[in-house]
């Protein structure tokens, strides 16, 4: 993976050694939550806690982070919060210090807060679409019986039916609506829910009332809005149903990140009877243990060989696409790919302090941070309803004033349009969601950004330096160039091709690998090669049909005296273009030269 930063400009600080405490970090995910004005009072309201330093809601990711200097009963917290109408749902209420002495229990404990907040959330999702569904269902037969020609049906009839059909959108469809503008007014407040509910109910109290009216033999001027109720509430649960779901697949990259991750360990054991293993969660291993990894499995934790050594696909950490060769004393990632030998390594980062773990960290807390436009707008939803409350009631005033007869139909419809126009509360959703789900995206793609102000100031970045390996190239280094010296057999570059993957068929380096792939590519059919050697950091030796034959770098060639002035210019334009070169010579005559680089990818 390639780690993609952009930083920013921070002063120099200084830490007080001689007072030193740690914060307590308690999370949990939001239910309920509709607007910025929402995350806004759950942040006021836990502030008000007794022992709370700071709490931050994402509105976004609907999380909140709650700092204290001990910690806070959970019940105590929750409490504060569905004071307001909403559900807490804790992710990870672990201190610092028990993150480092926590038992397996604790641990499957955890996982199982976490996917009780995960389902809780799908149900969210499924049960906004099935809303959905009904309510576009209804809508669209609200919408028939008030607008196409019913001749056969009484003005009476038509507005009973679409009463009928109103109230379930309005009350089942807008439940949450009505809810939360409940718990806003109980804490003398307001919120998008209070737009949403004084917007739609003022046209179907409206229409109500006329209805009843004409059911009573009163006659009546006015028109219903019954439409305009259904539709808006339709639509809105249609934005919260798109949101919700934006919400869930933007959380994907954490979760991809996570299956990085290798599932089990082969602890090593000594007893009286010798070594032994068993297989251990990835949980559950310690700072200090001894652990085996077998050839193509993933290294399970951070730790230094101790014993053995081999090449490691680092690709994931670096965007390097040659493996590196690893021996004792040499630091291995977590993650990271171990490709030929085995080897065992003394366990030194684990858990939340792995290399893994600090990127999974990273995404999150970019995710959870807030760019200074984020934070502007955040300032301008604290005013935002009262304002369009205010506008709502000014236009009602005119228009009943005012306006052509009949004036209290025309003043009522305005006055919602101002309050349901409003409701859906763009200022405050687009920019996080737009954070989260960008960096989201980028996370999966390998490009990890350090927070939202950094992105922010990303756009207005001049010019962009890449890495190029793993992120305009493919990570696969791919034989490029084959360059024949000698005639050995009419086929010359089939014939050398032929020679070097025959050699490097039995060798574990990943140049290897590259030429073994371009001649099964070409369809080669392999030599029978006797008294193979692997000549290490240099090349492989072996015999075909009783000849010996030389692969690898100038190092090889100066060595068995082999002359490299044919080749000098062929080699010298290669590296210059950042290949690696092989040279495939006999005793000392140069047969040919083979060039390896990693390509750009189609989409570069």
């Amino acid at each position: 993976m390639v780690v993609a930063v952009v930083e920013r400009e921070e002063s120099c600080g200084i830490i007080n050694h001689t007072t030193q405490f740690i914060m307590n970090k308690q999370s949990f995910i939001i239910f309920g939550m509709h607007c910025a004005s929402c995350a806004g009072s759950i942040e006021t309201a836990l502030k008000k806690v007794p022992g709370v330093k700071s709490a931050l809601v994402n509105f976004a990711l609907e999380k909140v982070t709650i700092e204290s200097e001990e910690t806070i009963d959970q019940v105590v917290l929750v409490q504060a919060v569905a004071s307001l109408g909403y559900k807490l749902v804790p992710i990870n209420s672990r201190t610092n210090s028990e993150r480092q002495h926590q038992s397996n229990a604790e641990n499957e404990h955890e996982h199982t807060e976490h996917d009780h907040a995960k389902m809780l959330k799908e149900s969210e999702v499924r049960l906004l679409k099935k809303k959905f569904i009904v309510g576009a269902i209804l809508s669209i037969f609200i919408l028939w019986l008030s607008f196409a020609p019913n001749p056969n049906l009484s003005l009476k009839m038509k507005w009973f039916y679409l009463a009928v059909l109103a109230t379930p959108v309005e009350f089942w469809l807008g439940w949450q609506f009505w809810r939360g503008a409940w718990f806003a007014l109980k804490n003398r407040s307001a919120n998008m829910d209070t737009l949403v509910a004084l917007g739609t109910g003022a046209a179907y109290f409206f229409s109500l009332g006329l209805t009843v009216k004409l059911l009573l033999n009163y006659s009546t001027k006015l028109d219903v809005y019954f439409d305009a109720a259904a539709v808006v509430t339709t639509l809105i649960v249609l934005g919260k149903f798109l949101e919700a779901r934006a919400k869930t697949s933007a959380s994907e990259a954490i979760t991809k990140l996570l299956k990085l991750q290798a599932k089990i360990a082969h602890k090593i054991k000594v007893n009286s009877l010798g070594v032994d293993y068993e297989d251990i969660a990835i949980e559950q291993v310690k700072v200090g243990d001894i652990l085996l990894v077998k050839p193509g499995e993933k290294i399970p934790v951070d730790g230094v060989i101790i014993k053995g050594q081999s090449s490691v696909d680092e690709s994931m950490v670096s965007g390097e696409s040659m493996p590196i060769v690893k021996k004792i004393g040499d630091q291995v990632i977590g993650a990271t790919v171990n490709q030929s030998g085995g080897f065992e390594l003394r366990a030194e980062k684990v858990g939340e302090e792995s290399f893994l773990a600090q990127i999974i960290k990273l995404v999150e807390e970019t995710q959870n941070s807030k760019a200074p436009i984020q934070r502007l707008a955040d300032k301008i939803t604290g005013f935002f309803v009262p304002i369009v409350l205010i506008a709502a009631v000014i236009t009602f005033i005119v228009w009943l004033l005012f306006g052509p007869s009949p004036a209290l139909s025309f003043a009522v419809v305005n006055a919602v349009a101002v309050l349901v126009i409003a409701c859906p509360c763009a200022l405050g959703l687009a920019t996080p969601t737009a954070i989260m789900v960008g960096t989201g995206i980028a996370a999966g793609r390998g490009v990890i950004i350090k927070d939202a102000e950094s992105l922010e100031i990303a756009g207005k970045a001049k010019a962009v330096v890449f890495d190029k390996t793993g992120t305009l190239t493919a990570g696969k280094p791919k034989v490029t160039d084959i360059i024949k010296i000698k005639n050995i057999i009419k086929n010359q570059k089939i014939n050398l091709l032929q020679l070097a993957a025959s050699l490097e068929i039995n060798s574990e380096h990943p140049l290897a690998r590259a030429v073994a792939v371009e001649a099964r590519e070409s369809n080669i059919e392999l030599l029978k090669v006797n008294n193979f050697q692997a000549i290490e950091g240099k090349g492989v030796r072996g015999e075909i049909s009783g000849q010996i034959y030389y692969l690898g770098n100038r190092t090889l060639a100066y060595e068995k005296g082999a002359s490299l002035a044919e080749v000098e210019n062929d080699l010298a334009k290669l590296e210059s273009a950042g290949k690696t070169t092989m040279i495939l010579f006999s005793q000392k005559e140069v047969i040919g030269v083979l060039a390896v680089a990693d390509t750009l990818k189609a989409t570069c």
